[in-house]
């Protein structure tokens, strides 16, 4: 999963964190690609000098909400390998542990994207990013008391500014996934959710094994076999697809 897939470096180029001929546009090229490839130590190389770069560019959005996506990333492998874990009967909590970890150190540099943003779909994405954090800060039920609200409050406001990005989508559909009802989850609306996604940007293997994931909780198995053979077919070294794919036997 998670990282950076074909709708973040789309995002990222249409922010102009590619191509403006700073470091950190560079970096950040890389990190989609590390992402992609689920290349843990090329991921914690490049968010040293994500976060060397966005401490130089203090005042720019692009390098603040890089380093903050590349937590988010790295946050997000590791929930999406517990909860992999899950199905297959093991605990996943030190995974727990480096979720809560990369979901702390991204805070900072996600906050300061949102005060830097000056357009809409830039507040979107930062918004996005601290509710997707907040989201990585939930290890419990008081801890879930705490940043469960903040972290949907957040994706709530990136989606009134953005209903139609697939990013933001995603972070909706996530806690429609994970969430207990209590709490907004429901998995109806996440497995069309993911469907939305998967529709509009049909190479994004990170979507179809959400959507795999989804329509493993309703118990529906071939569906979520044939969702994550197809998050195979666009990404073969997309770990979690194949994990769930041994799950799902």
């Amino acid at each position: 999963m998670v990282r950076l897939y074909r709708a973040l470096i789309a995002a990222i180029v249409a922010a102009g964190l590619c191509g403006s001929g700073a470091a950190w546009a560079d970096s950040a090229a890389e990190m989609a690609a590390a992402g992609k490839a689920y290349d843990l130590a090329a991921l914690a190389s490049v968010q040293t000098k994500l976060d060397a770069e966005a401490g130089e560019a203090s005042d720019n959005y692009g390098a603040q909400r890089a380093a903050a996506e590349c937590y988010a990333l790295r946050a997000s492998i590791h929930r999406q390998d517990r909860h992999i874990q899950k199905l297959d009967g093991k605990t996943g909590e030190a995974k727990r542990a480096e979720q809560e970890r990369w979901g702390t150190a991204g805070m900072v540099f996600a906050e300061r994207a949102l005060e830097l943003a000056k357009t809409d779909e830039e507040k979107a994405q930062a918004h996005r990013l601290i509710g997707e954090l907040y989201s990585h800060l939930i290890t419990g039920m008081i801890t879930g008391m705490r940043n469960g609200p903040k972290a949907r409050k957040h994706v709530e406001s990136a989606l009134e500014l953005a209903p139609k990005d697939f990013e933001c989508n995603r972070a909706i559909g996530i806690m429609y996934l994970h969430n207990p009802p209590i709490s907004g989850g429901d998995i109806d609306k996440a497995i069309s959710t993911f469907k939305m996604c998967s529709a509009g940007d049909p190479k994004n293997d990170r979507y179809l094994v959400l959507l795999s994931m989804a329509y493993r909780k309703k118990g529906e198995t071939n569906l979520a076999a044939d969702a994550a053979r197809q998050a195979l077919a666009v990404n073969p070294k997309n770990l979690d697809a194949r994990h769930l794919l041994d799950v799902l036997k």
